[in-house]
């Protein structure tokens, strides 16, 4: 479907090929400062190709922008995240709780792959609910932690007062 129907596999379409030239230019921009980039933001007033002002690939556009340093903490960020879903979703018994951590991590990977053909982090009628899903993750986390350690002082009282029975026995 990226290519154009009269040459079978010859020639992409219009908008696979201005892609591919908006990628091919944010690389050449990364290529002239890799480390830090251009500037958070900067491509949209850069006016390099035919006036786009993004580069239609996230990824590319954070290491055009930010370097590798950006790109690197973007992934950490990115795997943090996705961490937490985790978390959750093995942790906890509850199904409610379970549900909240699986579904975190599908939303964060249809993000991770949209991000591949767009800019859809930095836009939070997009991603917005990314942000309040995982503050339910977090509270799921709390609620897990504060039950896991209700039931431990509850063995804890439990065997302190079978020791005491059997200390009057």
């Amino acid at each position: 479907m990226t290519t154009g129907a009269a040459h079978e596999g010859q020639q992409f379409d219009s908008s696979a090929q201005e892609r591919i030239v908006l990628w091919e230019d944010a690389m050449n921009l990364f290529k002239m400062n890799p480390v830090t980039g251009s500037g958070f933001e900067t491509y949209r007033y850069m006016g390099r190709v035919h006036g786009y002002l993004d580069t239609h690939n996230y990824y590319v556009k954070v290491l055009a922008e930010t370097g590798i340093l950006g790109l690197l903490l973007y992934v950490v960020l990115l795997w943090k995240l996705m961490r937490t879903g985790w978390s959750l979703f093995f942790r906890t018994e509850d199904p409610f709780w379970r549900g909240i951590g699986l579904g975190f991590i599908a939303l964060l990977t249809s993000t991770l792959i949209m991000n591949f053909f767009g800019d859809r982090w930095t836009y939070q009628q997009v991603d917005g609910y990314l942000w309040v899903i995982l503050g339910c993750v977090i509270r799921g986390l709390n609620v897990t932690n504060e039950e896991a350690e209700k039931e431990e002082a509850e063995t804890l009282e439990t065997q302190a007062a079978g020791e005491v029975e059997l200390a009057t026995v």
